[in-house]
């Protein structure tokens, strides 16, 4: 990229979300929603923006968890 941010999405709050690199269709000031996948979540501290968890659920293989980011559920 020449210097410029990457491709991210701003939360009404002023949270920045990242966006693949692939060329967005909507516009500056567009409302937008915001989907992502489970499995592209880690837990990891050392990174990024930080959340609460309210709660953890292990459902076998798998585990369900709840939690708070940037003050929402």
């Amino acid at each position: 990229m020449d210097g410029a941010s990457p491709p991210h999405v701003v939360t009404d709050d002023g949270l920045q979300l990242p966006l693949a690199l692939t060329p967005a269709r909507g516009a500056h000031g567009d409302r937008v929603l915001y989907g992502t996948r489970p499995e592209h979540f880690t837990l990891d501290a050392s990174r990024g923006a930080g959340a609460d968890v309210i709660v953890a659920e292990p459902t076998g293989s798998e585990t369900q968890i709840a939690a708070r980011f940037a003050g929402r559920t």
